[in-house]
């Protein structure tokens, strides 16, 4: 009686595993004879992304601990404080829902027996806590329950983020026209990414129980259609700000057309933390669209650590954007270093031919000091002009006393009394109060 003949079996390589496997939950190797070690998991695209979101939430954390401590978190405005403090705790939720795939959901499945791993002898007791041994196709290929969340806590925290910045954006579009149409169009890429992120985490957890329904969003194109329009979102804000405040600024001042060159900078810097990792994810989710290929794998790296981009670009748009804008040169407002002009009044009477004079007072570019004439001491007065102005001054011929003439005395007295003239301050645009 002969034997029967052998019949493939699907195989799985050791390299396919080890990546399966570090790509999902596990973050440290065999012990194999206590010196081998298989480094699948540092191999896996989800555990870098776990580490470089851990790094930072890191850097966030610090930066914005210390943003609060300076007291600076408090000149922000109500909406400003709170979805910074909601993007901070999304961030806090993600990075902990993290550390518990990685460290302590991959434990509860270490081998409760002695076995043999490349034909060599190990003992279940020298496995490390965080090691998976599940090699089912739903443990390789869908996780658990709670990793399936991990996609909605990460859109959460870019729609949160966009939110604010499309706030920040309506209030700098010049036209009512433009406002509604940019506002439709965030609304509905907001409503794409929702609806992405979401059936991402439906369908990862019907594949954890086992069910499968047939519809056409599979698990790759669900987060192929969160990050494409993340991405685009992220790209759509930055241009509107950029292009905004460039209508509104250029050629109001020299000090404003420098502080428009930041903010425009800052306006891109805000857009390049994610808008370059989300495509690169997206498009691995569109090319890979078979949700039990392993290839797809590789686009969770990109968008396991945009919880903390997103959190990075939200911080230092706000603290940047305000720091240009306070420190700007101060031209908008009447401070100690413009000249004060002061008309002097003297015993001379006006004649019957006019009722009314005209001063006209032009203050010319450079800085010296001035004496006062008659017979007071003079006091030396440092006068810097940051820019030139000509002031008309009219008063009734009456009440004032001095040579006729169409120039006034624009020096600075200790001595005698007079009128304190101060050269009319330029609005502050309002659209910087907006930034």
């Amino acid at each position: 009686m002969s034997s029967p003949a052998d019949e493939t079996g699907l195989l799985a390589p050791q390299w396919v595993a080890n990546y399966a496997l570090g790509a999902w939950n596990t973050t440290a190797g065999i012990c194999v004879s206590g010196a081998d070690v298989l480094t699948g998991t540092e191999a896996g695209p989800a555990q870098i992304g776990y580490t470089g979101q851990i790094w930072l939430l890191g850097v966030f954390t610090t930066a914005f601990s210390a943003y609060g401590l300076r007291g600076e978190l408090r000149r922000h405005r109500a909406l400003g404080r709170l979805a910074l403090w909601l993007v901070f705790g999304l961030n806090w939720a993600f990075t902990g829902l993290c550390v518990y795939e990685s460290y302590v959901s991959a434990g509860k499945e270490s081998l409760p027996r002695d076995g043999l791993v490349h034909g060599k002898a190990f003992r279940a007791k020298a496995l490390p806590d965080a090691v998976s041994q599940n090699r089912t196709v739903v443990a390789i290929a869908s996780g658990d329950i709670a990793w399936q969340f991990l996609p909605v806590l990460s859109g959460l925290t870019g729609v949160v983020t966009q939110a604010f910045l499309t706030s920040h954006a309506l209030a700098l579009i010049p036209s009512m026209r433009l406002r509604y149409v940019f506002c439709c169009c965030m609304g509905v890429l907001i409503a794409a990414q929702t609806t992405g992120f979401v059936a991402a985490c439906v369908k990862g957890i019907y594949y954890v129980t086992g069910r499968d329904p047939n519809d056409d969003l599979s698990y790759n194109r669900s987060l192929a259609l969160w990050l494409w329009t993340s991405a685009a979102a992220d790209v759509l804000i930055s241009l509107v700000c950029s292009l905004s405040i460039r209508e509104r600024l250029h050629g109001y001042t020299k000090e404003t057309d420098t502080i428009l060159v930041k903010l425009v900078v800052i306006c891109f810097r805000t857009a390049a933390y994610t808008s370059l990792m989300s495509p690169v994810g997206a498009i691995v989710a569109t090319a890979f669209r078979n949700d039990f290929d392993l290839r797809s794998f590789t686009g969770f790296v990109f968008w396991l650590c945009t919880p903390g981009l997103y959190g990075i670009a939200l911080f230092t748009f706000s603290r940047s954007s305000r720091r240009v804008v306070d420190r700007r040169p101060a031209t908008s407002e009447v401070t100690d270093t413009q000249p004060v002009i002061r008309v002097e009044r003297k015993g001379h009477a006006f004649g019957a031919g006019s009722s009314w004079r005209s001063h006209r007072i032009e203050q010319c570019n450079g800085g010296g000091s001035a004496a006062s004439g008659g017979g007071g001491v003079g006091r030396p007065l440092a006068i810097r002009v940051d820019c030139e102005r000509v002031i008309s001054v009219d008063e009734p011929e009456e009440d004032l006393g001095g040579p006729r003439g169409d120039s006034c005395d624009a020096s600075a007295s200790s001595a005698g009394h007079g009128h304190t003239l101060k050269p009319p301050a330029l609005p502050r645009p309002a659209v910087l109060d907006a930034v």
